[in-house]
Order: C-alpha cells, then sequence, then structure tokens
C-alpha cells in the first residue's frame, strides 16, 4: 500500500520529468523508481514460510546503512551520534543603538530509532555571544547551556527543552536566568515541509532570532546517507532568511543561514553537524 500511494504522488512529478527530458534513459527512471515500491508493498502483506531458510547474507558482509530518509524497519535503522559546532554574527537595533554581535556554539545530540519511523533525540550543548554597540569599544559577553528532548517521526517532529545562563539579548538588555525552548515540523521531512523554532536557533539561540518560521522542501537523491540535501526559507526577528543544508560527503551536513530586515537588522551563520552510526539495535 504505501509503494502505491507513493507511486500515485510521484506520477505528477515524473510526468513533468519526461516531458521536460524525453528519452529512454528517463523513461527508464520511472521503471526503476515504480519497481522497488511495488516490491516493498509485495513484501510488507508477504509472510516467510516457517519451513525456509533465512535469505543469504549481503555476500556475508553486514547490510550498508540506510539513508536517513528511508523508511526502513526498526532493527535497520541504526543509531546516531552527531556534534555540531557553529559560528554566526551580525546586527541588529535596540532603544539604545545598533548592537552587533558575535557568536559561537557547539551542541552534541543523541538519536535513537524507538518504532518503525520514530526517533527519539536528545540534545545538549554550550554557547557564547559578544554583543556591543557600533561606535562603543565596550563589548558585553553572554552564554550558557542548553537541553532539550525530542520525537522525530516521518510526518512530523518536535522538541521541548531549557537554556539557562548570562543571556543577553542587547547590550543595554537585563540577564535573563532561563528561558524554555521548543521546534515544531509539520509535514514529511524527506519532500515539503513547515517547521517553527523558538529560542532554538544554532550555533547560539541568542541575541539571534527568537523565532523562526519556515517553509522547506527536501531532495533526497541529492543528499549523503545521513539527510538529503534540504532548503528552507521563511521568517524571523532578524527578517526573512534562507537556510540550505548542504551535504558534505559522507561526513555530516553543513547548514548556511542568511537573514536579513534592513541595513541595520541583518545576521549570518553557519554551523557544521558531523554523525557517527551507532550500534544500530
Amino acid at each position: 500500500m504505501i509503494g502505491v500511494v507513493v507511486i500515485l504522488l510521484l506520477v505528477p512529478f515524473a510526468t513533468w520529468l519526461v516531458r521536460r527530458r524525453p528519452g529512454p534513459l528517463h523513461r527508464g527512471w520511472l521503471i526503476l523508481l515504480g519497481v522497488p515500491l511495488m516490491a516493498a508493498d509485495a513484501g510488507e502483506t508477504s509472510q516467510p514460510d516457517p519451513g525456509e531458510a533465512p535469505p543469504p547474507a549481503h555476500n556475508g558482509e553486514p547490510l550498508p546503512l540506510p539513508n536517513a530518509t528511508s523508511r526502513l524497519p526498526h532493527a535497520a535503522i541504526p543509531e546516531r551520534h552527531t556534534i555540531e559546532f557553529g559560528v554566526g554574527g551580525g546586527q541588529f537595533p535596540s532603544c539604545a543603538g545598533v548592537n552587533h554581535y558575535a557568536d559561537a556554539g557547539a551542541l552534541y545530540r543523541y538519536s535513537k530509532p524507538i518504532s518503525r519511523e520514530t526517533n527519539l533525540t536528545v540534545t545538549g550543548g554550550a554557547y557564547g555571544a559578544v554583543v556591543g554597540l557600533l561606535g562603543n569599544s565596550k563589548l558585553h559577553p553572554s552564554g550558557g547551556v542548553r537541553g532539550s528532548v525530542g520525537l522525530d517521526h516521518h510526518w512530523v517532529g518536535g522538541s521541548v527543552g531549557l537554556m539557562a545562563g548570562a543571556l543577553r539579548r542587547e547590550a543595554s538588555g537585563t540577564n535573563v536566568p532561563i528561558l524554555p525552548t521548543a521546534t515544531l515540523r509539520l509535514g514529511p521531512r524527506d519532500s515539503f515541509f513547515i517547521d517553527g523554532n523558538l529560542f532554538d536557533v544554532s550555533p547560539a539561540p541568542m541575541p539571534g532570532p527568537i523565532l523562526e518560521v519556515a517553509a522547506g522542501i527536501a531532495f533526497p537523491r541529492l543528499g549523503n546517507r545521513w539527510e538529503p540535501f534540504r532548503v528552507r526559507a521563511g521568517m524571523s526577528a532578524d527578517g526573512v532568511f534562507v537556510s540550505p543544508t548542504i551535504p558534505i560527503a559522507d561526513l555530516g551536513n553543513l547548514d548556511v543561514t542568511a537573514a536579513y530586515a534592513g541595513e541595520t537588522n541583518w545576521g549570518a551563520s553557519a554551523r557544521m553537524r558531523v554523525h557517527f552510526a551507532g550500534k544500530g539495535k
């Protein structure tokens, strides 16, 4: 049933592709797409014969690590450890004048499958920032720690957490000891989706955007074994922004974000995420 649904969803795109680039090669892609999907449906409904011997291993070697977007049985999806680090900077206006800032942060994330299409994710890390008024040599450092727990399903995902420390949004602001964080995604993670972040922007949640709301599209065929190539665009406290996720060989992913709301309100950041497979159990 899943294969039939996916084929129906792919028909409009496949028709457009063949019309735009006709030829036997591209028509062959449709067959290559359809046969594995229908075979997957047959595999889901068929039951193995108790008297049959189990199928042989893959040339005596363990199965290759599946793509992050593949929808495989629970036992075939490995655990994942992720190390993330990034830097950013920009400026924003306030009642005291124009603030400029630089920030950096690092996170560790552990993701474990708990069902066929759902992962449990635990995240923890630290960050720091320096904020100052333009034309003023006095700088105001800030920083803290953050942690969250979330669930990531194929169709919906989200997390909740806390950040704590010397949090300062602007040079003349007041320290805030602790704030909640939250994320939410609606829609398939390997196709079209919408998402939002509250105080959960990397590399540092402050003094960067307090809130982000975005729409995104993913291209699994352009990704690596960990994540697809993905582009998000939307609105934040820093104005409109665009944020592509770029696969880096088979190592991990690079996220680049650029936001603009005017000559005195803009920001940019880059973060690298390196993934490591866990036990796979």
